[in-house]
């Protein structure tokens, strides 16, 4: 299984490309015990990032999993200075934000499962599949809103406009639901 997805990230990536390696593992989190989080002691993690576009304050990259951590490609990212834009888990470093964190199920930020490619189990036929971009999940709505300065929180989530995450995920959930049926 190859999956390549897009984030829209905070900060301007100084690279191209990014091979990550970060470790995830359990740490603390305040309201609910742990979280999955970058962890020295944590299983070994592979990311590829590559910068598709960048403006003054935000870095869009395509990313490719070789690895599959829980929250991975969030984590990731905000373990090289690039949190997801608008989310409520994750800062800086990988870890949960020190002031308020969110829990894992928060939606709001910015990342979308673009492609999919995998053999047919029985038929052996390669399926490839691509969701477009959801509504929402542009760099022109995100430069529209303004940032917060909460200890390095952003808050661009504009509540009048649907979650990017939902809206693709459940388009990818019903084509693979569909590729299961035909079977």
């Amino acid at each position: 299984i190859h999956k390549i997805y897009r984030a829209l990230a905070q900060n301007v990536a100084q690279n191209d490309t990014y091979e990550i390696l970060t470790p995830i593992g359990l740490v603390p989190h305040p309201l609910i015990g742990s979280v999955w989080a970058a962890s020295p002691g944590g299983k070994p993690s592979k990311s590829l990032a590559k910068v598709i576009s960048r403006t003054t304050s935000t870095t869009t990259f395509e990313v490719s999993l070789n690895s599959g951590r829980p929250h991975q490609i969030r984590i990731h990212l905000a373990s090289i200075g690039h949190p997801l834009v608008g989310d409520p888990l994750y800062g800086l470093t990988g870890q949960p934000l020190e002031d308020l964190p969110g829990l894992p199920g928060d939606g709001g930020y910015f990342l979308h499962a673009q492609y999919l490619k995998f053999l047919h189990r029985i038929t052996g036929e390669q399926i490839n599949l691509e969701a477009a971009l959801p509504f929402g999940f542009s760099i022109a709505s995100v430069g529209s809103r303004r940032e917060s300065s909460q200890g390095g929180r952003s808050n661009l989530r504009d509540p009048a406009i649907p979650s990017p995450n939902e809206a693709s995920f459940i388009t990818l959930r019903q084509s693979l639901s569909g590729l299961m049926l035909k079977r």
